[in-house]
C-alpha cells in the first residue's frame, strides 16, 4: 500500500542527505537500502521513493530549480498517488 505522505517525508528526507553531496546515486541507494532493513517502506513505497527523488534531482539539473523550490512541489501528490512534474 502506498502512503504518499510517508513517500514524501521520506523523499524530502533523502534529498537532504544527498543533495550537493558526491556519488549521489550510490547516496540515494544506501538511503533506500537502510529503508529496506528497517523496514520502514514496502516495495511499492521504496520504488516511488527512488522515482520521487531522482524526478526532483533531475528537475533542478534541468530547469535550475532550487532543493528547497524543488522540494515544496512534492512528488507524490496526495489525492492521487501519482508522482508529480517539477
Amino acid at each position: 500500500m502506498l502512503r504518499p505522505r510517508i513517500v514524501n517525508s521520506v523523499v524530502q528526507d533523502c534529498l537532504t542527505r544527498v543533495y550537493g553531496r558526491e556519488a549521489i546515486l550510490a547516496r540515494i541507494e544506501e538511503f533506500l537500502e537502510n529503508l529496506r532493513a528497517n523496514g520502514a517502506c514496502s516495495e511499492v513505497e521504496l520504488k516511488a521513493v527512488d522515482a520521487g527523488v531522482r524526478h526532483i534531482l533531475y528537475g533542478i539539473v534541468d530547469s535550475s530549480v532550487g532543493l528547497n523550490d524543488a522540494m515544496m512541489r512534492g512528488p507524490i501528490d496526495s489525492e492521487t498517488s501519482k508522482v508529480t512534474r517539477v
